[in-house]
């Protein structure tokens, strides 16, 4: 069972409302350096505490790789509870709420469809039933809920969740930002970041098929 000592606890991120969390993360993420989107299932990282099957990341924390924990703490999970994939995941409350997030290489004026599993800490008695987060992205920013009522360990009950975003530079920053107070919080696992390919990309190659069915065809009649 997840016990955590208020003694530990983090203020510095209660304090502040959701839109100035928001900005403070833009203000952070904006000099990190991007490269092209990594480790979704959070399986590349510093190993989880073995006894406890999971370790609280504190802010600044790049643990696991690619990722930065940006306020407050998150729990890295591995055998605390059944990942969606793989054997690690993520709760977005570790001593308290917590944002971790990642910035990629993008291309400005393509869009970009995001998909990720969630679930929720499925022990009661550290925060509320129902899990809440925020989702954010260039021109996208979302909330999200979890109830882990008749969840446990080992069904936690993931379910994906999808959106697109339109990215407007060069590189782009994906947040999760836990909205639930306690020790225990929303799930994340899974996470994956498609380029969407554009319509006239798609028009062309059904154009191009179309072309070469018809070749293949004036070629059997022909023999």
């Amino acid at each position: 069972m997840k016990k955590k000592s208020s003694f530990f606890f983090l203020t510095s991120k209660s304090s502040l409302s959701l839109t100035a969390l928001v900005l403070t993360l833009a203000s952070y993420t904006g000099s990190a350096q991007a490269a092209a989107f990594q480790n979704g299932s959070f399986e590349v990282g510093t190993t989880p505490d073995t006894n406890f099957g999971y370790s609280t990341l504190h802010p600044g924390s790049t643990a696991i790789t690619g990722w930065t924990v940006n306020l407050g703490t998150i729990d890295y999970i591995s055998t605390f509870w059944t990942a969606s994939n793989g054997e690690r995941s993520v709760d977005l409350n570790g001593f308290d709420s917590g944002i971790i997030s990642q910035t990629f290489d993008t291309v400005a004026g393509k869009t970009y469809k995001i998909s990720f599993d969630l679930a929720g800490n499925p022990y009661t008695g550290f925060g509320p039933d129902v899990k809440t987060l925020q989702v954010t992205a260039p021109g996208f920013n979302q909330a999200y809920s979890f109830d882990i009522t008749g969840k446990t360990p080992s069904n936690m009950g993931w379910q994906t969740q999808t959106f697109s975003f339109l990215a407007n530079g060069s590189s782009s920053t994906l947040a999760f930002i836990s909205t639930n107070s306690g020790s225990g919080g929303p799930a994340l696992d899974n996470v994956s970041v498609v380029s969407v390919p554009e319509p006239l990309t798609i028009l062309g190659s059904m154009t191009a098929l179309a072309i070469g069915a018809s070749f293949k065809r004036r070629l059997g009649k022909k023999a």
